[in-house]
Order: C-alpha cells, then structure tokens, then sequence
C-alpha cells in the first residue's frame, strides 16, 4: 500500500473521536459537594478550554511516512479534498480481509438491582467516572450500532458485569443473543470483575445488599454461545479457548483472571495453559494461520500514571508470554482492564509486539474499538465512540442527559476527577484556593487521559502555577505522578495505529 494510502486511511478514521470531541457543560447526574466561591468559574473556564479535547486527525502511528505530509490536517476539509478522501477509503475498504469490534469494560448492572437512591449515588461518586446509571443505554446504543456495522467478530475483552452479579451476567447474555440473531458472532472472556467476585451488589434506597454471584462453570454456560460452543480448540485448566475467524486468521481467548479459590484483581496465566498454548502456537505455525491473542488484562507495561497500573494491570510473569508471542511472530496483542486508551510496543525494532489497549464502553468517551485486517496482512485500528445521543434521539428519549451524552459524559468524568482529588488535598491540609487550581488542572487532562489523547498546548499547561503546586506536592499525592505523566509521557493521540504485516 502507498504512504498516502496510509495517510489517507489515518485521516479518515482519525475523525472517530470527532463525535465526542463537543463539550458544553451541563450538571453531572448525581449529587457533588456544594461548590465554593472560587469554584464557581469553572464551566466558564472550561468552556474557553473546549480546544483542549484533541484534534483526531492526527496520524500518531505510521510507517516510512513522508516527513513533508502534514499528519495534523484540520477536520474541516474542502470539498474537492472531501471527494478524495471517499474515492480512497472505497480502495481500502475492498482490501479488507477481516473487520473486528472490540469492547471491553462494559461493567453492566442488572436493572433490577439499582435504582436511584443515596447507596446507587455514593457509589457513583466514588467511581472513577463509570457510568453505571447509564450503562443499560450505553449497551443498547452499542448493540445496535453493532447490527449497522456487522463487524465479522465482536470480541467483549473481560469486565463484562458491575461486580460479577448473576443477574447481570443473565441480561447481557440475552441481549448479546440478539445480535447474534443479527448476525454477528460474539466471543468473551472473563475479567477480573466476573467471577466470584466479593463486590457482588445491588443498590435499593440507602442500603447496598450483596447479590449472587457466579462461578466459573456458570459464566461459561451463561456465555456458552459467545465462542465456547463454537471453539475450535479449549483449554482445560481456564475459560481460555480459539476461535477461527476465517482460513486465515485465529482469535485466541486468552483467560488471564484469577478467580480460584479466590478472586483477585491482578493476572496471570496458569502453568497448563501455557502447556495448551504451546500446542495452539504448533497447529497455527502448521497451518500458516495468523493468531491474535486477546486477554483482559495488559502484557506490556503500558503507563507510569500509576503504580497500581503495574501492580494489578499487568499479567504476571509477562516476560514469558511476551516470548512466546515473539518467537511465534505473533504482532498484536489486545486487551482492556485500564480503562484508558493506550497502546504500546516493545522494544525489538525489527520486529515490534504492540499491545492495543481499548478503554472502557462504560466511561468517557464510551470508546470501542475496529481492527481491519487487509488482504496484504497489514493491520489497522482505530476508535470510534457509541453513538448515544442519536441513538436517544432514534428511540424518542427525552433525558436530556442522553440527548446531549457526550457532553454529560465528560462533565460527569471532570466533576469525579475534580471532587476526587479536591477531597484529597485538603485531607493534606492545603488552602481551598490550592485545592481548587490544583483540582482543576488535574479534572481538566483526565478526560483527556482516559480518551487516549492529551492537550497540545503543553507550554500552557507546565506554566500555570497549578502545575507547579502538583511537582510540589510530589512526597504526598499518587496524582502528582499522573500529572506528571499526563505531560511528560502521554504526548500523542492513541486512537489509531498501523500494524504492518
């Protein structure tokens, strides 16, 4: 494929995140702590901050790319460049082999255990930025929107209930068999939130009472028809198992959760799936099948924001597994878990693993993710969000919330990024005013940080004295590392990238 058959490609996906890149403010749902005085100017200054959410069309990934191109064309294109762009992109599209959606982190709820009383509230606001009370329409917008696409595979990286509740287990199944009724075939994999999980709840009124959860053998009957019945091989000693997509490609489900006899956050992978993976790497070395392996949480290490990221993101002992996938010249690996849009590559140059990592369906900006697969073996992937607000305007909503999602959505994710760390720094014992310039920087890049992009006006950013508060108050704020982070590290847009052959 010629460079500016790659340019343009990157282009026209690269205007993904343009649905979701609108913010006007509105009040988050649920109920916040009382603004102070100084508080008050902060949708004004958001407002004037709306450039802040990222210019899509940048290409962030690309290979031998003419140095002269401009990967940062503005959205707004003539039409005579317009035409140009469908006359390519109808070129590509007849060299897809394979079109793959992927979503993770749906966390859905059962809608018989929340309403919206105190207990469903507290939990809101102790999330971080989930939107729970809306995940019955986020899923519906994204089934539907599913049934447009007829993607060949929709693969459902782990995550898939709140906290492993056999109610919510029970309902997204029934809807997942819509779509395959449809005619897209789904696959999943457990996370660390679906099986025999402690947390299992329902919310009613002020009380949070526990709900049934799941075992192992239930989540696979439950999903039996999500790719067990249909794998062509199965791993014994996990819910791991391989799904042949065509005579060419094989997905592996690769199970990564810790749940006997406990369930735990972090993972890793069990001495007999590895000796099952040896097998499945033999048979599609035999049969000259590209694998693509998909767990729930991440292979690389994707991002130094957080400790915890390392600690309980990142599969035990991954060294092997990176080997293995090396040595069998396997060059994507996908997951979720993070809830953040990353990706990240190791460091043979010759030959780089890169590990795509889609954020959550159930938090701004409720991305999912499409992986092309070309005739030629190369591969793309890019992001687009859930179309929630047509889909509410489509089946006669009149929440204004849904109506105007995708700002509701980002207010939501500012307003517990703000009140999160608010909180916390007057537990250190700073001034409200410190408190709130510092709270501000932070809510103002999250967003951002979550969606996989970042604010360019970086010189803007290290020169408010908010930014210098956050490098001061490094010995005793976790957030001053993300911070820091944010600027220094996630400098690009991880919405797209090329995988050559």
């Amino acid at each position: 494929m010629g460079m500016k058959k790659i340019y343009v490609w990157m282009l026209i996906f690269g205007l993904s995140l343009a649905g979701c890149a609108g913010f006007e403010p509105e009040p988050a749902w649920q109920e916040l702590p009382a603004k102070t005085s100084t508080e008050d100017s902060k949708t004004e200054e958001r407002e004037s901050d709306a450039s802040v959410t990222v210019d899509t069309t940048e290409a962030i990934e690309t290979t031998e790319m003419d140095e002269s191109e401009d990967a940062n064309t503005e959205t707004e294109t003539s039409s005579e460049n317009a035409g140009e762009t469908e006359s390519e992109e109808e070129v590509l599209e007849d060299e897809v082999e394979s079109q793959i959606a992927i979503a993770t982190d749906l966390h859905y709820l059962a809608k018989e255990l929340a309403d919206n009383g105190a207990a469903f509230q507290s939990m809101l606001n102790k999330s971080d930025g989930m939107l729970t009370q809306y995940c019955w329409e986020i899923t519906m917008a994204f089934l539907e929107q599913m049934e447009k696409e007829q993607p060949d595979v929709l693969i459902l990286s782990g995550d898939l209930t709140k906290n492993g509740e056999k109610k919510s287990h029970e309902e997204l199944a029934k809807r997942l068999r819509k779509l395959e009724q449809a005619g897209v075939p789904v696959l999943v994999i457990p996370g660390n939130h679906d099986i025999n999980s402690p947390h299992a709840s329902g919310y009613r009124g002020d009380s949070t009472y526990s709900a049934q959860q799941i075992s192992a053998k239930q989540f696979e009957e439950i999903y039996r028809d999500f790719g067990y019945k249909e794998a062509r091989a199965r791993d014994p000693y996990s819910l791991s198992y391989v799904y042949e997509l065509n005579d060419y490609t094989w997905i592996l489900m690769l199970d990564s959760c810790q749940y006997k006899p406990e369930n735990k956050v972090g993972g890793m992978i069990q001495e007999g799936t590895y000796e099952w993976l040896e097998e499945v790497l033999e048979e599609a070395w035999e049969e000259g099948v590209r694998l693509l392996p998909v767990t729930h949480h991440n292979l690389l290490e994707q991002t130094n924001a957080s400790e915890e990221f390392i600690r309980n993101c990142t599969i035990e002992h991954d060294e092997r597994l990176i080997r293995m996938w090396e040595d069998n010249q396997i060059n994507l690996h996908l997951s979720g878990h993070l809830h953040i849009q990353h990706y990240e590559k190791t460091e043979n140059e010759d030959a780089p693993l890169y590990e795509v990592v889609t954020s959550s369906l159930s938090i701004y900006p409720c991305h999912y993710g499409i992986l092309k697969i070309m005739n030629y073996g190369d591969m793309y992937y890019h992001t687009k969000c859930v179309p929630v607000s047509a889909w509410a305007k489509e089946h006669g909503k009149n929440d204004y919330n849904l109506l105007h999602f995708e700002e509701y959505a980002k207010e939501f994710l500012y307003d517990i990024s703000y009140w999160s760390v608010y909180n916390s720094l007057q537990a250190h014992g700073l001034t409200v005013e410190q408190s709130e310039r510092m709270a501000k920087l932070y809510a103002r890049l999250n967003p951002n940080f979550y969606a996989g992009t970042i604010p360019d006006e970086k010189e803007e950013i290290v020169t408010d004295p908010a930014y210098q508060m956050w490098r001061d108050s490094e010995y005793f704020s976790e957030a001053a590392t993300t911070i820091q982070t944010m600027i220094e590290e996630e400098d690009q847009n991880y919405n797209m990238l090329y995988i050559p052959y």
